[in-house]
């Protein structure tokens, strides 16, 4: 019982990171894009 909580509880904070990571990644790359092109503006 205690292996297969340990395990379940090592597989969750994996997915979890690795959403996480996933979701920074995918927040991150418009509000880069935006900067950039606010950037480079004439003005």
């Amino acid at each position: 019982m205690k292996r297969t909580t340990g395990v379940f509880a090592e597989t969750a904070w994996a997915g979890a990171a690795y959403y996480l990571v996933l979701y920074m990644l995918c927040s991150h790359v418009p509000f880069c894009c935006y900067c950039r092109l606010t950037e480079f503006t004439p003005g």
